[in-house]
């Protein structure tokens, strides 16, 4: 099998996520070469959509460089599900991470 570009596998990744397959969004993340920050959002969004929150939180702290997307995204699938411990963690570990925070305040 010739690899496909980080790009277009994240076109099949958000692709397979959109159809609400998270077993073939993980199969073609794991097929990619060199997933990127936006290849691990599209992942952990779709396990987050999928009320596996324990995965989506795995994935968040193998992200490289976690941003505002990577936290928020995790932290509104927390609030969805009433998780306020671990949206409080979360939020308190973002903030300690300031240019994150600074995002989220607008400022």
């Amino acid at each position: 099998m010739v690899p496909l570009s980080t790009s277009l596998s994240n076109h099949f990744i958000l692709l397979y996520s959109k159809c609400g397959c998270p077993s073939a969004t993980h199969h073609v993340f794991n097929q990619t070469q060199y997933p990127n920050v936006f290849s691990f959002h599209v992942l952990s969004s779709t396990y987050a959509k999928e009320l596996r929150l324990n995965i989506a939180h795995q994935l968040f702290y193998q992200i490289p460089q976690p941003d505002s997307v990577s936290y928020n995204t995790l932290i509104s699938a927390y609030t969805v599900f009433g998780e306020t411990e671990q949206t409080l963690l979360l939020f308190n570990d973002m903030r300690d991470h300031s240019n994150h925070f600074m995002l989220l305040l607008g400022t």
